[in-house]
C-alpha cells in the first residue's frame, strides 16, 4: 500500500515539475522557482523512499 501512495507522490511531483517549468518559461517571474525546486525536492525524496522500499 504505501509502495502505491508513494508511485502517486511521484507522478504528481513529476506533473507539477512540468507545469512549473512550463509557467516559469511562459512568465519568467522567479517567484515560480520556488515552485519548481520545491516540487523537484519532493519528487528526489520520494524516489528515494521508493527505492528503499523496493528493495525490502
Amino acid at each position: 500500500m504505501v509502495y502505491r501512495v508513494l508511485k502517486w507522490v511521484l507522478l504528481i511531483c513529476a506533473v507539477s515539475f512540468v507545469l512549473n517549468v512550463l509557467l516559469y518559461w511562459g512568465t519568467g517571474n522567479p517567484g515560480v522557482l520556488i515552485n519548481l525546486f520545491g516540487s523537484a525536492i519532493i519528487g528526489v525524496l520520494v524516489g528515494i523512499g521508493l527505492l528503499f522500499k523496493k528493495r525490502r
